[in-house]
């Protein structure tokens, strides 16, 4: 969905900042009381998790235990931020070492020359796909797909 490729679109921008993040559910507009989908809350924070910054806020709702009463997104939620925590070593590395080079944690694999076109809202990267350090491949969702774990 056009939501999800907006999300991940931040991330591709990152070159001269050591560490980034997002605000989780950050949308400061949105349809409905909740603002954002289930499905759109749960991938902006899965995309979170492997990001140097993980940090929930924002307008409208984007507390975890508010998007159904069976508990599913809150318990994806605690899954993503565990894995998050077990980062944080790693983290902490590549961000040092981020610094000490003065790059970015977070390495766009989109072809540079593409970033020309990132203020034109059309712009379309071949991949929203990047490094987070040397050694993490992440490889955001940015499409609807059925099922969300």
């Amino acid at each position: 969905s056009r939501h999800l490729e907006n999300v991940s679109k931040p991330y591709l921008y990152v070159l001269g900042y050591t560490n980034f993040g997002s605000d989780i559910g950050g949308y400061r507009t949105g349809n409905g009381t909740l603002g954002r989908s289930k499905e759109l809350f749960i991938r902006w924070f899965q995309l979170g998790a492997f990001s140097p910054l993980m940090e929930n806020g924002g307008n409208k709702e984007h507390r975890p235990w508010m998007f159904d009463s069976t508990n599913e997104t809150l318990n994806i939620y605690k899954r993503y931020v565990s894995i998050h925590y077990q980062l944080v070593p790693y983290l902490y590395t590549t961000g040092t070492v981020a610094y000490e080079h003065q790059r970015s944690s977070i390495q766009p694999l989109a072809p540079h020359q593409s970033f020309i076109n990132k203020l034109i809202d059309d712009f379309k990267p071949s991949t929203y796909n990047y490094l987070l350090g040397s050694d993490i491949l992440v490889c955001p969702i940015i499409t609807n797909p059925a099922n969300v774990h």
